[in-house]
């Protein structure tokens, strides 16, 4: 039996199944999305102090359920901007979310970050873990829970309740 293809022809013996690629679905690839959030959290240093965070990023999502994602933002201590920030992460969801559809989604989150006052940058550790909950075809709500592990002159934690919105899916 010879199957013909336009890239080439090739014989399979008789009664020998014939392997077949898996075709992609369409908007399988790499897709870009965006986020904003808003976080208020807590500093654990040598005491307890209540901080905000304010950013947003871009992230790429590969086929199947990995993404990696870039953030910028600022943070504060109280009512004062102290630090700016900059992240690098890879997120993994526990769900596909077909398009149009409403679904809840849970993700985790690790990574790295940069901590700075616009001279000097701190590296920190992330991770993190949360829900998207998509409601429209391309748009969404997210919560999450961020871990900042750092350590300047001693160590220190910077513990983010996010709450924002997501595009793109």
């Amino acid at each position: 039996m010879t199957v013909d293809s336009p890239a080439a022809t090739q014989t399979v013996p008789a009664g020998a199944q014939q392997e077949t690629a898996p075709t992609a679905r369409p908007g399988s690839g790499p897709r870009i999305g965006g986020f904003v959030f808003l976080a208020p959290g807590v500093v654990v240093a040598s005491g307890l102090q209540r901080a905000f965070h304010l950013g947003g990023g871009l992230q790429v999502r590969m086929a199947g359920p990995f993404a990696v994602a870039a953030e910028a933002g600022a943070r504060g201590l109280g009512e004062e901007v102290v630090a700016y920030s900059l992240a690098f992460n890879g997120t993994y969801s526990f769900r596909d979310v077909p398009r149009g559809r409403k679904r809840l989604v849970p993700f985790v989150t690790a990574g790295a970050a940069w901590l700075g006052d616009g001279y000097t940058w701190y590296p920190t550790s992330s991770v993190g873990a949360g829900l998207n909950y998509w409601y429209g075809r391309h748009n969404g709500l997210s919560l999450e829970v961020r871990e900042h592990l750092g350590h300047d002159y001693t160590f220190y934690s910077i513990l983010d309740f996010r709450i924002g919105l997501v595009f793109g899916r």
